[in-house]
């Protein structure tokens, strides 16, 4: 009998896990837990980690440039954040913060879905719930004030809310690499151009021109003086 209690224990646990029946809870990676209740089974049942199932979310933030633009002081760059559920379970009540460093200066946001405020270098997006493969893009509109000094614009997105076991929290980040100086041309700067400063070729030729007409004027009233 002894051999045989456990083995009922653990058909009846199977049984529970295939019927979906027991509460889930999801940690910040996504991974989820189901645990029986303990009346159905009348024995105690462990935590169990199963891989793929309840609410898990993915969170991913990109730096967009538009076609011709290097990222240099005074261009613009878009940041597109998608968060897309890959479980089963649906997350409420979804908070995703974006906050930009003072190299960039904020624009304007917007969402595909839910609401979105700005306060300063600070984005909020809101999602009321966030169901089983449904995917919400947002969109977060700058302008570089200034280039990095390595070259690199970091962007950092905080995601929280509430999934089947409660409140969790998850993060992502973009590197974005941009020129810290203009690219080379070739060609000197105008301030090292050979002749900078000086009179240009036109100015010294009228200036000759001007001479040498004075010069021919002088002769002409000269010639014309006929002693007395």
């Amino acid at each position: 009998m002894r051999g045989i209690v456990p083995l009922v224990g653990a058909v009846l646990l199977a049984v529970g896990l295939a019927g979906g029946t027991g509460l889930q809870t999801a940690d910040a990676d996504g991974e989820v837990f189901e645990q029986q209740r303990a009346a159905q089974l009348g024995v105690p049942v462990p935590l169990m980690r199963v891989s793929g199932a309840g609410f898990q979310a993915e969170l991913v933030i990109a730096g967009k440039l538009s076609g011709g633009v290097m990222g240099l002081p005074g261009e613009s760059v878009t940041w597109v954040i998608t968060l897309t559920n890959k479980g089963v379970l649906p997350g409420t009540d979804l908070l995703v913060t974006n906050t930009l460093r003072d190299e960039l200066q904020v624009d304007d946001a917007d969402t595909d879905y839910g609401t979105v405020a700005v306060s300063g270098q600070t984005v909020i997006f809101t999602v009321p719930e966030l169901q089983a493969g449904q995917t919400v893009t947002m969109r977060v509109r700058t302008t570089v004030l200034r280039g990095p000094a390595n070259g690199v614009l970091v962007n950092q997105v905080i995601l929280a809310g509430n999934g089947p076991a409660g409140p969790f929290t998850q993060s992502a980040s973009a590197d974005l690499f941009v020129p810290t100086d203009l690219p080379a041309t070739g060609y000197p700067p105008a301030d090292d151009l050979p002749g900078q400063g000086e009179p240009s070729v036109l100015a010294v030729g009228v200036g000759a021109l001007l001479a040498v007409m004075a010069a021919a004027g002088f002769v002409w009233y000269r010639g014309r003086r006929v002693p007395g």
